[in-house]
Parts: C-alpha cells; structure tokens; sequence
C-alpha cells in the first residue's frame, strides 16, 4: 500500500511539472473586436474632422469647380486648393453643413496653388488639426476624406488607405488611398482625425508652382504656406510692415530644366542637375553672373540627387523655398569650374494691366519675363491673361474660346496695338462710336489670325 501511495505521488508529480513546462495553447486573434475597435477609430477620426471640412464652389461665367476647403481658423477663413486672383473668378461660396456662405479673397499662393477665403459666421469654427507629417511611417493606416458637397448633402465620404513609400526628402511617395487621389482638396488623416496631407492640383505657370507636386502635399508644406499667407494679410504694426505685406511673387529671373541623363552621360556632365535656359535682363540670376547652360548642382549646401525631371524639380524648388528677400547659396558647374553664386530673391516685376468687360478679356503689356516665360515670339502687342467665359471673346468656337490666354493682341478694329496704352485708346474709340463688330489681329507662335467679336449680342 506504501509502495502505491509513493507511485501515485510520482505521476501526479510528474503530471504537475510536466504541465508546467508545457507550451500554452495559442490564443486566436478576436477579428470582429479588431474589426469593431478599427470601426469605432474610423468613426471618431471622421467625427473629428468632419466640422473642418467644407465644400467650396468658384464660378466664373458658366464654369463652376466645386472642391473640398479646409477650415483654418475659428473666425471663418477657409483654405482652398485654388490659385484665385481678383480677376479671375465672378463668386466664391462655401458650404458648412447646408449653409451657404458668399467669401471673399484674402491671400493667394501661386507656387502652392492656394488661396485663403473669409466667410462672415456668427459662431467660432472648428479649424482642422494638422499634424507632424514627419512621424509617419511606411505602412501606416491612413484614411482620405472630402466633403461630399450639393449631390452628397455635404456629408464626408471616406476612403481607408496606407502609406506605401516615402522618399528620401519625407514627403509621401506612393500612398494607396483608392477613389480619393483625383479629389481636389481631399485630406489624409491619421486614424485620430489629424491631417498629414492635402490634394492640391496645380500645374501653374510660373518658374516655381510648375514643379510642386501635383498629388499629396504634406501637412507641414502646408502649414508653412497657410503661415506664409496669414503673415502677409495682417495689417501694418509697424516701420516697414506695409513693405513685408506687399513683398509679391519671388522671382530670380531665369528659366531652368532638369538636364537630360543620356545628354549628361553623352558629355561628362553630372546626371543630377538643373540647367539655365536663359535669365531675364537685369534679374537677381543674371546680376549674380549665372549664365546660359551653367549648370545648378547645389543649393544651400545641399546636393541635387533625385532621379526623375519630376522629382529634381521638386527637390530644387523644395530646397530653393522661394520668398521675396531670402538669399540661396548655389553651386554651379561652368564647364569644368564649380563657382559659388549667392542670389537674393526679388519681387517679381509686374506688368501695366487693363480689363475689357465688353470684350471680354484681360490684357497686359509684354515684359521681359513674358516674353521668355510665356515662349512669344514677338515684343509688341498686347498679352491675353484672361477670358471671361460667355463675353464676345469668351464664346466657344470648337473646342476653344474665340480668343485665348497667351494670345497677343497686336490690331485692334484696324488700330495697331503695340502696349496697354494703345488697347485702351482704341477700347475707348470702340466705345465712343458704338462698333458692334470688332476685328482683332492676333499672334500665337509664329502665326497671325483675325477674329470677329460680336459686341451686339452682350448684354
């Protein structure tokens, strides 16, 4: 019997520590609460940022661009992914929830290709919260959102996504965010409702806005610009403010490309590098000595090494951060000499304008910086910066209007037209005698047409 009761004690013993030692059975992942938790963080970052969220209509004679804006503070003024100016649009109104709102232009950014809106409110806004676009990573979650505007009844649509790359300079590289990457004004949010990106689309004209991505924009790059837009719009404090308010578009003065790899290969030149087309007379480039084909390799120290026209240019204009009066240190290869060069950003010199209701255009002189920026082929005359869509200029013709931007009025109702003096004089004559059919002479290349505008038919 003793011997049995110190058996039993042995196996139950060794039951105990082999039990003890034994791996632990696996516990399988609760999908629905994971699912359920992911839903709930969905639903709280929509929450979050869904007051910030307005939709935004700009019209301009029959055209109307609807888009989603960004409230940027509680007093009502509102970021739109659009380049607007005075003259380039008959009414702005924004949408909070179904209230409409007439706005009015507060500041605009070419190379961002923004713009700040005032809307009158009588209660405080919801700003969007913004966050630190540098602490996140690749394969992060991420979800897009819009307001869904008129056909939506102003609600946000979502889309769930996450960073597939970054590059090296930080900004995001791909991101898989599916219906939303084609939505002008969509946001990227963290899953706790704070934007990391903005969609801007712009593709402008000038020597810096034509390189900014035209996708993701970083929350950061973002926050600059609207800081940018903010300083310019306050009142004068002091010596010196109504300079710093107006200080305009920054300019060097130059026209530049990424230079061809094959070609550089071709010549022994390095790949990574932006070329000098051509600078203007009397420029910041061209007082600095930078001349045609000297080569750009360096900017404040730091080298050019993007692969891509696409991404050097961006990377140049990053690196540039053009602002009137900031200086940029470059490095620039002439043959087989690398010279220093320091440049100082400068207000970009501004044309004579003159708008033509009746006609239905808006004119300027032709400046130097016109004429390289612009490709004309000729000096005199006057430049088309604007069409009001609808006016006797303005009328469909195919698939364009009857006169266009970048067209060079050089004869007006048989009166030649060499600057914006000579336009307005022969608008006034126009006028004054009641012509009801208009000739106009222009150049576009290296061609000359004649147009007839219909003054009869404006009301």
């Amino acid at each position: 019997m003793k011997r049995f009761i110190f058996v039993l004690a042995m196996v139950t013993t060794a039951i105990f520590v082999w039990s003890c030692s034994a791996q632990p059975i696996e516990q399988k992942p609760d999908v629905p609460k994971i699912l359920t938790t992911l839903q709930d963080d969905i639903n709280q970052a929509v929450k979050a940022v869904e007051p910030s969220l307005a939709y935004a209509e700009i019209g301009s004679g029959r055209n109307v661009s609807g888009m989603t804006g960004l409230v940027i503070s509680s007093s009502g003024e509102i970021l739109l992914p659009a380049y607007l100016k005075k003259d380039s649009y008959d009414r702005v109104e924004v949408w909070l929830n179904d209230t409409g709102y007439e706005a009015s232009l507060v500041q605009s950014d070419e190379r961002l290709r923004v713009s700040i809106m005032k809307i009158q409110v009588e209660a405080p806004l919801t700003p969007v919260n913004f966050a630190n676009a540098d602490a996140v990573q690749t394969g992060q979650f991420v979800l897009g959102a819009v307001n869904g505007g008129k056909s939506n009844d102003f609600k946000v649509l979502v889309d769930v996504g996450f960073v597939r790359g970054r590059n090296d300079d930080g900004d995001f590289d791909q991101i898989q965010c599916p219906g939303l990457t084609s939505n002008q004004g969509a946001v990227m949010l963290t899953l706790d409702g704070r934007v990391i990106a903005v969609q801007l689309r712009g593709a402008g004209t000038s020597e810096y806005s034509r390189s900014l991505p035209q996708n993701w924009v970083v929350s950061n790059e973002v926050q600059k610009g609207i800081d940018k837009l903010t300083a310019k719009a306050q009142p004068s404090t002091g010596p010196g403010s109504n300079e710093e308010k107006d200080k305009g578009k920054p300019w060097l003065g130059f026209g530049w490309a990424p230079i061809n790899e094959d070609y550089a290969e071709m010549i022994g030149l390095p790949k990574k590098g932006i070329i000098v087309k051509y600078t203007v007379k009397n420029s910041p480039m061209e007082q600095a000595g930078i001349k045609e084909g000297d080569l750009i390799i360096e900017v404040d120290n730091k080298p050019l090494t993007k692969v891509g026209a696409k991404a050097l240019e961006s990377q140049f204009v990053k690196y540039l951060d053009p602002e009137v009066g900031k200086e940029a240190n470059l490095k620039v290869l002439r043959g087989a000499d690398v010279i220093p060069v320091k440049v100082k950003f400068a207000k970009k010199p501004e044309s004579k304008e003159f708008r033509a209701d009746d006609i239905g255009v808006a004119v300027q002189d032709i400046t130097d910086v016109d004429y390289y920026e612009r490709g004309l082929f000729i000096r005199e005359g006057v430049i088309v910066d604007n069409i009001l869509p609808g006016s006797p200029a303005g009328t469909i013709s195919g698939r364009s209007y009857l006169i266009n931007r970048d067209d060079v009025i050089i004869e007006l109702n048989k009166t030649p037209i060499k600057n914006v003096d000579d336009f307005i004089k022969a608008v006034e004559a126009i006028r004054r005698d009641k012509v009801a059919i208009v000739l106009v002479k222009t150049s576009n290349g290296i061609s000359t047409s004649f147009t007839a505008l219909n003054l009869k038919g404006k009301k």
